[in-house]
């Protein structure tokens, strides 16, 4: 237990220490792309050390919810069930995220907060919808195993948007949505000097938040769990 908490500590103030640092590095020491080719906000840019990382948590949140999920089918344990259900939360919190800084960067950018014709664009908020409808399906299947098995295959199901969230641009080729993990010219992408690193920390500092929040959303789920168990093995028959 105490080894737990001392875990729960560490992420928590390393996220939150990690965040702090994260700002200043992308507000204050990230290049500037003034003047550069495609880049008519240079300020709004910055959002990609917090947009993309967001995006690369939340994909690894519902992988983790995809994996526990299959195990809860093979093992019928109800920790898998609540890791599932804790990973698929923190998902859709960090996928809002991607899509909030993605809405800021894009009416920034281009003047249009949406477009209809960005693949990538909307099959996020798709993979954010799907896993929303998720948790609206836990809400209403009362009996828990029943709950478990059903939002179980589901979950499974519904990893199903994350690589079409991923690969949306070659899919569908529509609005040329921005890809800067891609190889591109040192003028717009990744590989522009300076960059890399800043975006590196973004991502670590994106799954160290992703497991504090999975690990202490996880914990409250059990917790819940002995209460409601405890609750049902007092009760006194009327």
């Amino acid at each position: 237990m105490t080894s737990g908490r001392s875990i729960d500590r560490t992420l928590l103030v390393a996220s939150t220490l990690g965040g702090v640092i994260l700002l200043w590095l992308a507000l204050v020491e990230s290049p500037s792309l003034a003047g550069r080719e495609n880049v008519t906000s240079p300020l709004a840019w910055k959002l990609f050390f917090f947009h993309v990382p967001a995006a690369l948590a939340s994909f690894i949140a519902f992988g983790v919810a995809l994996i526990s999920a299959v195990l809860y089918l093979r093992t019928r344990s109800t920790t898998w069930d609540h890791s599932t259900h804790a990973a698929a939360e923190v998902g859709v919190l960090l996928s809002g995220l991607t899509l909030a800084t993605g809405l800021i960067w894009g009416k920034s950018e281009w003047n249009d907060a949406w477009d209809w014709t960005n693949a990538k664009l909307v099959m996020t908020l798709v993979l954010f919808l799907v896993f929303v409808a998720y948790l609206a399906l836990r809400q209403n299947i009362p009996e828990p195993e029943k709950r478990a098995r059903i939002s179980s295959l589901y979950a499974i199901a519904g990893f199903a948007a994350v690589p079409l969230t991923w690969f949306a641009h070659r899919i569908w080729n529509t609005f040329p949505h921005p890809q800067p993990l891609e190889p591109q010219t040192t003028e717009q992408g990744i590989t522009t000097p300076g960059i890399m690193p800043i975006f590196g920390f973004g991502v670590l500092v994106f799954i160290l938040l992703f497991a504090a929040l999975y690990r202490w959303r996880l914990q409250l789920l059990e917790a819940e769990a002995r209460v409601e168990a405890l609750s049902v093995a007092t009760e006194v028959p009327a």
